[in-house]
């Protein structure tokens, strides 16, 4: 084939090269991270790269922090990592991710890295508890993604599973572990017990938040010994004096930079191409009936007493109905018939049967049509009202709410299951008081709920719906003058909402079959996901789709984003918009929100997050900084939902809120703001010159490796043949077992099968052996390579050998050994270089058998540098492990001496109060010196005994490391002969 350009190499050079691309390396050199990159469907960027190497640097750490800030890649970093380990045999791999994201993890492994994995939880695992399906747990090999709620529930059996890797996404979450006791805690200690065996990588952007504990928090699931005890971190760097402030900080930094990195937006920038996010805000002015419901359903739930709103979950489902309200007057129809069957429980709960019979009456003759039938309103109420209730009476409703009735069921009749996941129920803010309801109460609700219903059966039309059309409109006709996809992501916080929505695009004259895409929280299967957005990719309009598609769906060839509903937690935004607004998107990214024109609140709320948290517009959306001052997103839902029910009036509503736009949510501690300044800062135009070379070092690599792998792969093939584009071969006859009939490619911009180093068919060509041959290098007239010029002419033998340097990192070195005829030897480099020129070969010229042992010290002196390096390394370690036990000890050393200090001025005063007094008087005060004595007798005894600690731990992590870092030499003969240079 003359028009496809690659090498022709002989059997020797096969081999040597065979064997090249696939030496193994430490994973912290660039080398290990090029294959997984070759294969997988990302670009190189440098931070991702220095990150993944960065998991690796040290193999006796428990693991590292990886703090890069949003939007910089840190599925892309585990990936990286996760290819390494599965080419090298480690396979069993746990990710803790919130539940919001599962989906997101699972289908970029998949899709970026060819790398299958399975999502497990309570409700999965039940069936293997059952005996119905293999327990994943006891699995050797695959890749789970689960919560930290089912690692702590099932702690016992993920401590006894031989993990590989464990990586914690959203870390921060586990931040308190280091707190006494509660509920987080409780769960974060048994997450960091469950895995404390295991190599991990925690993922956060927002490593502390509050105060530097929840730094050292983190840093116990990796190393109890990194930063001390609890009373020692808090006493060495935190309870500090101005004057010791910034060598603390300092020797910090120092401390953590083993285990922890971070990378900034700003340093990236010139890597990752984002475009802007702009932000369109569409007015509407609902009608008076819409305002009349809205003001008496507020008015309804700012009431504290409620029934229907059950105090267990008294604040949390306020703000459930609060959203919905704001989202759809017309959806609130099901939510006001589902309020009524609450109270019809209730009647039932009281066990008052007269009640309960005039409330059927009642909402059966409201839900009655004047003929006199059931409405088909009526008909789903009765369906809800007596679901899973086989004898439909008062009787068997009774028995049936004796056993089933509970919290989160309510949220699913509203269709709000897709937005709240275990956190945010466990930290809804329930009602600790108990309101036994009574008839009259009960009664006196019931006419208010008919009366609600009734306002809502007299909306003719929704604004918002209306408005939604016009933004649909506008945007589209905006997207053809731009020549821009004429798409839309529309996101509805409730799947009635997105019923209702699916009406009014049909109304406009959209076919739901043709135009819109469905999703929701019972879109199936992952693979029954992909297709729907491909199906939105290919043909469809409008992806209209509940919290569920704000899972980590790649939109990125969408940029219209539409918030029918608009959550009130800034993180839930950032998510839904970071499905079109992410790495690849080549446009502009428009966002648009709806502002109800009557409704003050709803315009303060989307004040707060355009101004604050900065979501709409520029490069990156919402601010790290800015989104680090909450505890969490949910914190502002309830600093909100404080103000819809304590708020009586506009004035009121708008001071409020402006105390939430200008205020932190706390008050930061200058001392702590200096910390995360010192520690979380590494902006410098020495980190950008860093990564700018490691870019072309990766690209060249890359770049090299491919051709390379081509050379070989096709120096194999007797015949091949390529498509015209050249994307593609077949293979052909051939001994290394490609399908001779199937197609294959070098380029991973094809869905065939890509031929990489990592390929079964590299085995092959590596099981060769080539002995006494004779290989002729033809280099005059064909090459230009000034260290082989002057060799031209000379010939002698050669041998091609493999070494493995064994010792705390596994080094492959490929040594091509050529003696001249004079005895002399070629150096290595030159040797390198002389296995890239044009060759032939030919068989049986040497017929004695090589002497492996005539090139040791050859082969010795050649690996000089890499067993130096090796050493260094391993020397470096060893410094690091005895300098970190060293500053362990030395901590608690230092707080017993800080404790002994405390002890002497408080028996300074006590000695001082004692002069004062009489010596008949003396006596209690003597006794309270003599036991601090004996507190110092005691804290001086703890020193001598954590010095003993110290010196017993150093000596056994010094044998420890000697063993390990002991290099030792294995050698393979790959080939050996005669050669000439002509």
């Amino acid at each position: 084939m003359k028009n496809i350009k690659f090498k022709t190499l002989t059997m020797v050079q096969r081999i040597y090269f065979a064997h090249l691309l696939t030496l193994r390396r430490p994973k912290w050199e660039v080398d290990s991270s090029s294959d997984a990159l070759i294969e997988a469907k990302v670009d190189p960027i440098p931070h991702q790269v220095e990150a993944a190497q960065f998991v690796f640097r040290n193999p006796f750490q428990g693991g590292v922090i990886l703090g890069d800030e949003v939007g910089l890649g840190k599925t892309i970093e585990t990936g990286l990592v996760l290819s390494q380990l599965w080419a090298e045999g480690k396979r069993k791999i746990l990710i803790l991710a919130p539940k919001s994201l599962r989906h997101q993890w699972q289908d970029e492994l998949k899709d970026l890295f060819y790398l299958d994995s399975e999502i497990i939880d309570t409700k999965s695992y039940s069936m293997v508890e059952k005996g119905i399906y293999p327990d994943p747990l006891t699995s050797t090999q695959g890749i789970y993604i689960t919560n930290e709620h089912f690692v702590a529930k099932y702690e016992t059996k993920i401590r006894k599973s031989k993990w590989d890797l464990v990586v914690i996404d959203e870390a921060h979450k586990l931040r308190n572990v280091w707190k006494p006791a509660n509920n987080q805690a409780k769960r974060a200690k048994a997450v960091r017990s469950a895995i404390q065996d295991f190599k991990k990588m925690l993922l956060t952007a927002t490593p502390m938040q509050n105060n530097l504990m929840e730094l050292y928090g983190l840093t116990t699931f990796l190393d109890p010994y990194a930063l001390g005890t609890a009373d020692s971190f808090k006493r060495n760097f935190i309870s500090i004096s101005e004057d010791e402030l910034e060598d603390k900080l300092a020797e910090l930094k120092h401390r953590i930079g083993k285990f922890f990195k971070r990378e900034l937006r700003q340093n990236v920038q010139s890597f990752i191409p984002y475009t802007n996010r702009n932000a369109v805000t569409i007015p509407f002015d609902p009608t008076e009936n819409e305002e009349e419901l809205r003001f008496a359903f507020e008015n309804y739930l700012k009431d504290p007493n409620t029934v229907a709103l059950p105090p267990i979950a008294n604040g949390f489902l306020r703000l459930v109905y609060f959203k919905l309200l704001a989202s759809s007057s017309f959806a609130l129809k099901n939510s006001l018939n589902n309020l009524y069957i609450k109270l019809i429980y209730n009647s039932i709960l009281i066990d008052d049967k007269v009640l309960y019979s005039e409330l059927i009456d009642s909402i059966h003759n409201k839900l009655t049509l004047p003929d006199g039938k059931e409405s088909q309103e009526l008909i789903n109420f009765k369906r809800v009202l007596f679901k899973n209730v086989s004898d439909k009476s008062f009787e068997g409703l009774k028995l049936h709410l004796e056993e089933n009735i509970n919290f989160t069921s309510f949220l699913k009749e509203e269709g709000a299951e897709d937005n709240y996941d275990d956190d945010d129920l466990e930290s809804a803010d329930f009602s600790d008081n108990e309101i036994k309801p009574h008839n009259e109460r009960i009664k006196l609700e019931s006419d208010l709920i008919l009366h609600l219903i009734d306002l809502s059966r007299q909306l003719t039309k929704n604004s918002k719906g209306a408005a939604l059309v016009h933004a649909l409109e506008q945007q589209f006709k905006r997207a053809k003058e731009n020549n821009w996809p004429e798409k839309a992501v529309v996101f509805t916080e409730f799947k009635t909402t997105q019923d209702y929505v699916i009406s009014v695009l049909e109304q406009s004259g959209l076919d739901v079959k043709n135009d819109i895409v469905i999703f929701n929280g019972d879109s199936g299967t992952a693979e029954e996901r992909r297709q729907l957005v491909e199906d939105f990719r290919n043909q469809k309009k409008i992806f209209l789709t509940t919290e569920a598609g704000a899972e980590g769906l790649n939109l990125q060839f969408c940029n219209l984003i539409i918030n029918y509903d608009l959550p009130w937690n800034p993180q839930r935004i950032e998510q839904r918009i970071g499905r079109c607004h992410r790495y690849g998107q080549k446009l502009d990214v428009v966002v648009v929100n709806f502002a109800n024109k009557k409704n003050v609140a709803d315009q303060r709320i989307l004040e707060l997050l355009k101004t604050k948290f900065q979501l709409f517009e520029g490069t990156f959306g919402a601010s790290n900084t800015v989104l680090g001052e909450i505890e969490s997103g949910t914190d502002i839902e309830k600093e909100i939902l404080k103000i819809y029910l304590t708020c009586r009036n506009e004035d009121e509503i708008s001071s409020k809120f402006e105390e939430l736009l200008n205020g932190n949510s706390e008050e930061r501690e200058q001392k702590f703001a200096q910390a995360k300044e010192i520690i979380l800062k590494n902006f410098d135009e020495e980190v950008q010159s860093k990564l700018k070379s490691l870019e072309r070092e990766i690209k060249n690599e890359i770049d090299k490796k491919t051709e390379t792998t081509k050379d070989v792969i096709l120096s194999c093939l007797p015949e091949f043949s390529f498509d015209e584009g050249y994307k593609s071969f077949l293979a052909g006859p051939n001994n290394i077992g490609l399908n001779p009939s199937q197609r294959y490619s070098f380029s991973k911009d094809t869905a065939l099968e890509l031929i990489t180093a990592r390929h079964p068919s590299f085995e092959k060509i590596k099981e060769s052996r080539v002995n006494g041959i004779k290989i002729s290098f033809e280099y005059t007239g064909n090459h230009n390579i000034s260290m082989v010029e002057g060799l031209v002419g000379e010939r002698g033998t050669f041998a091609i050998i493999k070494a493995t340097l064994l010792g705390i990192e596994v080094k492959e070195v490929l040594v091509p050994i050529f003696v001249k005829q004079d005895g002399s030897i070629l150096d290595r480099e030159t040797g390198d270089k002389l296995l890239t020129v044009q060759a032939k070969e030919s068989k049986n010229s040497v017929s004695e058998t090589l002497n492996l042992e005539s090139y040791n010290n050859t082969l010795e002196d050649f690996l000089k540098e890499e067993i130096q390096l090796l050493n260094e390394y391993n020397e470096d370690l060893y410094n690091e492990e005895i300098d970190k036990l060293d500053s362990y000890f030395e901590d608690l050393q230092e707080l017993r001496k800080r404790e002994i200090a405390d002890i002497e001025n408080e028996m300074s005063k006590r000695k001082k109060e004692r002069r004062k007094l009489k010596l008949d008087q003396t006596r209690e005060i003597n006794i309270k010196i003599q036991r601090l004595k004996g507190l110092i007798i005691k804290k001086e005894e703890e020193i001598t005994q954590l010095r003993k600690e110290a010196s017993d731990k150093e000596k056994q992590r010094l044998k420890e490391l000697n063993d390990l870092s002991e290099i030792k030499l294995e050698s393979q003969l790959l080939a050996f002969g005669e050669f000439e240079i002509v």
